[in-house]
């Protein structure tokens, strides 16, 4: 009897354990994401675009589309769907609301074209950039597709569904270490000799991080960085897009600067990098102008 009872309790601890297994089983299947793909992709052989897609800083992506054809012109537009692999099956990523400004963008063959007496080609290749922060919510590491629409700029104006695969090594929610800034001091003039005009500076965690300048519209220029001073050394900071957004009052001009990550409490500087404003020399002495401040 002893025995049978232990016995018993053994085999029922066996099955409490196997339904806990179960039960975890089930849970770890559950998708990330919930509404299934419906894409269908275009045979490439009825329009030969390549789509490739390179993930810069775990936050962002940069798309580049390649036609290959000799004979068909496409148009594109900034829409496209995004979507996450999990066992064989694709699923859409959800997107912010109101993320797409409606531009369409010519995709060429290489072919001859004139405009005013000017002839040139027409570029096969296009290129994109893109947010993940765009998304709803924090993107797991695993693969994904980038999805989207061409129109061959013909009578048939036939549309083509294409995509390009690429991974997250780790989640966007997980920090990217700080980069070692590649500015060379001897690139970079004094604060003495000539320093960035700013008459206000302001950051603003709450509004995207955006760390607001301004500067008198001398110092307008095309791209700004932001770097941080830690041990001695200065660490980049990334700045969205192409550098900032500008608003010209003279005589002062406002610049907006959306960080992708906070700006901790620290020593920093604003850099505007003078390639194409004062210097020609890319490694010219006095190619980067500074502004040095705390937050």
């Amino acid at each position: 009897m002893k025995t049978s009872a232990i016995t018993r309790k053994i085999v029922s601890s066996i099955l409490f354990l196997s339904l806990i297994f179960s039960i975890s089983a089930c849970a770890k299947k559950k998708p990330q994401f919930q509404e299934l793909s419906t894409t269908v992709l275009s045979p490439y052989d009825e329009h030969q675009v390549d789509v490739s897609v390179e993930v810069i800083g775990n936050r962002k992506i940069e798309v580049t589309l390649t036609n290959h054809s000799q004979t068909t012109s496409y148009t594109y537009g900034n829409p496209y769907q995004l979507e996450f692999k999990e066992d064989g099956k694709w699923y859409k990523v959800p997107f912010q609301e109101g993320m797409w400004t409606m531009e369409a963008h010519l995709l060429g063959h290489g072919e001859k074209s004139e405009i005013d007496g000017k002839e040139f080609y027409m570029s096969n290749t296009g290129e994109l950039t893109w947010y993940l922060d765009d998304m709803l919510g924090d993107l797991p590491a695993g693969h994904y597709r980038y999805v989207t629409e061409i129109t061959s700029e013909s009578a048939m104006n036939r549309e083509f569904q294409i995509a390009g695969e690429f991974d997250l090594e780790k989640a966007t929610n997980e920090p990217d270490p700080l980069k070692k800034s590649s500015i060379d001091p001897s690139q970079i003039t004094s604060q003495q000799e000539r320093s960035i005009p700013v008459e206000e500076l302001s950051y603003n965690k709450q509004d995207g991080y955006c760390l607001l300048i301004i500067v008198r519209q001398s110092a307008a220029s095309k791209e700004y960085k932001v770097e941080r001073q830690k041990d001695g050394e200065w660490y980049e900071i990334p700045v969205k897009g192409g550098g900032g957004t500008y608003e010209a009052d003279s005589p002062t001009q406002q610049i907006n600067l959306y960080m992708e990550q906070d700006l901790v409490s620290g020593h920093y500087r604003l850099i505007r990098d003078d390639l194409y404003y004062l210097v020609q020399e890319e490694n010219a002495p006095g190619r980067y102008t500074v502004y040095e401040f705390d937050i």
